[in-house]
């Protein structure tokens, strides 16, 4: 979220606790992708990769990024977890409050 749609929720009047929370975990390939090999990994695939703990960018699987005219690229979120994330640490920092206020 941005400074500017963090300032519009303060201004509002919405407590924390009453946000929408976004969070993103992203994923490795699975056993099917993983067999196919390099064919779906050639240089005008594709990739996603994770920046800090907020951001998703989508690269070249080189990791070159991609033309302005492929469209957006970039998309920012309250959370991001790369493929290396446990299910508990993915539980902790995102729903553990929230399961419990209930």
């Amino acid at each position: 979220m941005s400074p500017q749609q963090k300032g519009k929720m303060k201004k509002k009047g919405f407590p924390p606790e009453e946000r929408v929370k976004v969070v993103v975990r992203m994923r490795g390939l699975n056993a099917n992708e993983s067999q196919m090999g390099t064919s779906i990994l050639d240089v005008g695939s594709r990739s996603w990769k994770v920046k800090g703990n907020k951001t998703c960018v989508q690269t070249t699987n080189t990791g070159e990024s991609l033309p302005e005219k492929i469209g957006r690229t970039i998309f920012s979120y309250d959370r991001v977890f790369d493929e290396y994330a446990s299910t508990e640490e993915i539980y902790e920092e995102s729903s553990r409050e929230l399961v419990k206020s209930f």
